[in-house]
């Protein structure tokens, strides 16, 4: 059977409790947690961050674009190109042609493929921008504002 990707199955499973239960399996009130659980918690498990892909480096972007299965291709077959129609060739049938334009596609997917990678991450980045960062929670009984910190980097 398939895994549900919209939802961890214990998030599911507490979708459909009653509001005693949660209580009791999360150890808290109706009052909310005090301020020994919520550093109990963190020390636990860290704080509530928006974790995003660390900040990809122009030459990681760049290696990624031009060193991949079809661009290995392409350059093996303008080095073979080269051989034989350069190298291996007589004088007057040297042609230098195809390996110019197997050069070219090379570069130019390798920079389309760039180009596409820079506006994708842009728009990640302003969608993770968009992303709400407070929370309403309720310790000691007063209701509050609670912060998701952002993970440097990303």
């Amino acid at each position: 059977m398939k895994a549900n990707p919209i939802a961890h199955r214990r998030v599911l499973d507490y979708a459909y409790v009653d509001i005693d239960t949660l209580f009791r399996d999360f150890h808290i009130s109706g009052q909310g947690y005090s301020q020994e659980q919520v550093e109990e918690s963190r020390t636990r498990y860290g704080k509530n961050s928006l974790s995003g892909r660390a900040s990809d480096t122009v030459f990681y972007r760049l290696r990624r674009a031009f060193l991949n299965p079809f661009t290995i291709i392409l350059f093996v077959l303008a080095c073979i190109s080269f051989l034989t129609d350069v190298v291996l060739a007589s004088n007057f049938s040297r042609n230098i042609t195809t390996v110019v334009i197997i050069l070219g596609m090379l570069l130019i997917s390798g920079a389309v493929r760039f180009t596409q990678e820079l506006r994708a991450k842009r728009v990640a980045d302003r969608l993770t921008g968009m992303i709400a960062s407070t929370v309403l929670v309720r310790r000691g009984g007063s209701v509050g504002q609670g912060g998701l910190h952002r993970a440097s980097g990303g």
